[in-house]
């Protein structure tokens, strides 16, 4: 008797749901998903327009990709992450590229090609966002821009946002004006009494935007003036970090997923 077992083959890149920010950093399970991975006509699409924000000038440098659920849009970001990070001759892109081939249509193997020769040398700074967290955008974002440099070893004081600003301050009252850092421990915990100065700076370092809210209503209240960092968005922000010395000299730039 024959079992639908023998008949069906289920390969394992397609048998479960695509944790995007776990797979991508086991390198075991992202091999395994690379290997495996056979995009249909309209994920191939998808990632060809992706592929074109790298050498067309012109075209957009911000995509979103929307489905139903299982359609496999993570699945496709993964594959999108890694042919940003690698260059396409390391051996699990060329396994990617083989399968790219093999789609039915004539102008597969084309395409196939000339995404490698896209990609043939030099990486992206891949930062894969934490959507489970419950915070704001602009957190989510740089804690993932955050995690991708300490995953290089790269010093994040590249990430000179108004966070490491605000906490910068915060040092330099401590040690040179001390009454003002003094005023502001006091501020805080009249104000805001479920906060310590230790919990408020950890949480500030985690770009909380609460900390950040609360640390330009105090600065107003202790000094009379705004807190002036003139770099108070996150596009400024990430602009400053893709062109940091840091990133240029070993990335060809930034891509956030």
């Amino acid at each position: 008797m024959t079992l639908i077992k023998d008949i069906i083959k289920i390969e394992g890149g397609y048998s479960a749901q695509v944790k995007l920010k776990e797979e991508f950093e086991d390198r075991s399970q992202n091999v395994e998903r690379m290997s495996h991975y056979k995009p249909i006509q309209a994920h191939r699409k998808a990632f060809e327009v992706i592929a074109e924000g790298i050498y067309k000038k012109d075209s957009k440098r911000c995509f979103i990709l929307s489905g139903s659920y299982g359609t496999g849009k993570s699945h496709l970001c993964l594959m999108a992450a890694n042919y940003l990070e690698n260059p396409s001759d390391m051996p699990e892109m060329k396994q990617f590229f083989k399968n790219y081939e093999e789609a039915e249509e004539a102008e597969a193997t084309k395409k196939a090609q000339q995404l490698q020769n896209i990609r043939k040398t030099g990486r992206y700074l891949v930062c894969i966002c934490d959507y489970g967290l419950e915070t704001s955008f602009e957190t989510i974002v740089l804690r993932a821009i955050k995690e991708a440099l300490i995953r290089e070893n790269i010093d994040i004081e590249e990430l000179d946002s108004h966070y490491l600003q605000a906490l910068k301050k915060l040092d330099l009252w401590e040690t040179q004006h001390p009454n003002f850092y003094k005023e502001f421990e006091g501020q805080l915990e009249n104000t805001y009494p479920n906060w310590t100065m230790a919990k408020f700076k950890k949480t500030l370092n985690n770009f909380s935007k609460e900390a950040i809210d609360i640390f330009k209503d105090l600065h107003k209240k202790i000094t009379t003036t705004d807190f002036d960092y003139d770099k108070d968005s996150l596009v400024e922000i990430i602009k400053q970090v893709s062109n940091s010395k840091a990133i240029k000299e070993r990335f060809k730039g930034i891509a956030i997923l």
